[in-house]
């Protein structure tokens, strides 16, 4: 008596709007390839080729490495964020009351991030590396209790990449590297389920709204009734290539030049979207016959931004102890402009508008020759967020502009071993959410907050000449 066609889809936004808020994890890529680059915010990566991380930031440095290398590199990136409720509300078609919930989300916790290089000279003018590393990642776990849970509960999202390169030396003055990457992708993103305003949106096409309403009430299937709750959850994996080039341009020995380029990766994951329903809520579903809210196969598209990174280092010539370094990277966010989650059931399709747009992330940094064992580094970059205002953020990974400050050393412990120890401090604006979702018609959630947040990278590499 309920399966209005309005009401399914109503009910479905309702329940998984807040699901495709994976978009929103900040611009989800991640720069932290290599210890000794961090130490400078990343400024000039794709000039120096001081070690293998090379491999990553300039495939053409690895000419510049005349040993094989071994590169065994980790980050810890400890991140704090707590969002507070500025008006939250539950959708305008089931009165717009606020959301009953803890006031404050919290999302603290420290991640991991691997890194390993490895390059071999084949000749003078010929070398070729490898890599493992994770060039895009966000997470984050608020709980089921908090305001925002019909928004997000947790996210996660990891590519993992193996990047095969080459570079070739045209000359002392130019040279040139290619690599081909084989990236695996995969991500877990779920929300709670406003079980009572499901309910009512199927109350709401029922012949007699009166009744059915009151049968809703009677169940405990009230809106915002965290009591009666359900839980939503997407799960899916994708494998796809890519390639990368880079340039190196040496006009003085005191001075560098490099270019690079990261092609963009369109993942299609796939993977099952699971429904765990409270029991009044199931109850509900059986009684009137609905295919709705039943755990099946889905998928969606994730494409990853296209970059291209200037870079340059010059040591001053009378006083060589001391290098400069400077690095623009733009990076092509507007190929992500929607989110579509396409499921194999009866369940409706769900889209979230992005809007994304191109950024750019600027650093200047230096590296001082202390010693012969000991050198010293600092940094400073300004890294845009793609996410174009409050209207377009989610707490998935809520994005905001941000700046770093770097500072690290590297340690020559002897002709074959030496290792690189980094630590940035990102200072990001206190961030407003102010997301209605109007793609989602009157039965979105209205999600209003105020992020306040941080972040702290602890980097050690271990590097191998041999």
């Amino acid at each position: 008596m309920y399966r209005h066609p309005t009401a399914r889809k109503a009910a479905c936004i309702a329940a998984l709007t807040s699901v495709t808020g994976l978009a929103n994890a900040g611009g989800f890529s991640l720069i932290e390839h290599g210890a000794s680059g961090l130490g400078n915010a990343y400024a000039g990566n794709a000039a120096v080729a001081a070690d293998a991380s090379t491999l990553y930031f300039n495939p053409a440095g690895m000419v510049h490495l005349a040993d094989r290398q071994l590169l065994v590199g980790a980050h810890l990136i400890s991140t704090s964020t707590s969002i507070s409720n500025e008006g939250s509300t539950l959708n305008t078609a089931l009165g717009g009351t606020p959301v009953v919930g803890g006031n404050v989300g919290t999302n603290d916790g420290i991640t991991p991030i691997p890194n390993i290089y490895f390059v071999a000279p084949l000749g003078d003018n010929l070398a070729y590396g490898i890599s493992l590393d994770v060039p895009f990642g966000s997470g984050s776990d608020y709980g089921d209790e908090w305001f925002g849970r019909y928004t997000a509960t947790e996210s996660s999202l990891s590519i993992i990449e193996i990047n095969p390169s080459i570079a070739y030396r045209v000359s002392d003055l130019f040279q040139v590297g290619a690599g081909v990457s084989l990236q695996r992708a995969s991500a877990t993103l779920a929300n709670a389920v406003d079980s009572g305003a499901v309910c009512f949106s199927f109350a709401a096409a029922s012949p007699s709204v009166a009744a059915a309403e009151a049968n809703c009430n009677n169940a405990g299937l009230v809106p915002g009734n965290q009591a009666t709750d359900s839980l939503a959850s997407i799960e899916g994996e994708s494998t796809s290539f890519g390639f990368n080039l880079g340039a190196m341009f040496t006009p003085t020995e005191n001075t560098r030049l490099g270019i690079a380029y990261r092609h963009s990766v369109e993942h299609t994951l796939e993977g099952t979207g699971t429904f765990t329903n409270s029991e009044p809520f199931q109850a509900l579903l059986d009684s009137v016959g609905t295919d709705l809210f039943r755990s099946g196969p889905g998928q969606t598209e994730i494409t990853t931004p296209a970059t291209v990174a200037l870079s340059v280092a010059h040591r001053l010539p009378n006083f060589n102890r001391l290098e400069l370094l400077a690095d623009a990277t733009w990076s092509q966010w507007t190929v992500f402009d929607e989110l579509l989650i396409e499921f194999d059931s009866a369940q409706p399709d769900v889209l979230q508008v992005q809007d994304w747009r191109d950024v750019w992330r600027v650093s200047a940094g230096l590296n001082f020759q202390y010693s012969q064992k000991l050198t010293l580094r600092a940094g400073l970059a300004f890294d845009q967020s793609p996410i174009p205002g409050p209207t377009r953020r989610t707490p998935r990974i809520p994005g905001n502009d941000r700046t770093w400050y770097s500072v690290g050393l590297g340690y020559q412990h002897s002709k074959a071993l030496s290792f690189d120890v980094g630590f940035t401090h990102i200072a990001i604006d206190e961030t407003p959410i102010d997301n209605s979702f109007p793609e989602s018609g009157p039965s979105a959630v209205f999600f209003r907050g105020l992020i306040d947040s941080d972040a702290n990278i602890l980097s050690a590499q271990l590097n191998w000449k041999f």
